[in-house]
């Protein structure tokens, strides 16, 4: 007799991924980083792949934080209760997630951060900018 059992399948590469960009041309330049695994940029829309490799996964992002360095221009914008902070915020919020918004034709570049909470390691970062002018 033997055993037959289910093998499941791992990605092979990162959970988390961030790649540097350019989020500009829109009146509101702004990033949201769902807590269901998804990045929405406010002129690509979803981009598939990033926050949270595998795809959606309801509530993901209860397990991840998420934080921004400011690194030249223009802040983004705060909003009660759903922006990015400069603390290690958890990825979730009144819209779902957490997002980063710049006033109209600010330009701005900031560094964001997401780690995995109950480790504290750092599983991804990226620059990301408001306009061609802030570009790294």
């Amino acid at each position: 007799m033997f055993n037959v059992g289910v093998i499941a399948a791992r990605p092979s590469g990162p959970l988390v991924k961030l790649t540097s960009r350019f989020i500009g041309l829109a009146t509101y330049p702004q990033i949201i980083f769902g807590s269901d695994g998804q990045m929405d940029v406010s002129v690509l829309g979803f981009v598939t792949g990033e926050w949270y490799v595998p795809g959606p996964l309801a509530a993901i992002g209860s397990s991840y934080q998420i934080r921004y360095t400011h690194q030249a221009g223009a802040a983004p914008l705060p909003f009660a209760g759903d922006t990015v902070e400069v603390a290690w915020t958890d990825i979730t919020g009144t819209y779902g997630g957490r997002r980063i918004v710049w006033d109209a034709g600010a330009s701005g570049r900031i560094l964001i951060e997401i780690r995995h909470k109950a480790t504290g390691v750092v599983k991804a970062a990226a620059q990301f900018w408001s306009k061609a002018s802030s570009a790294p």
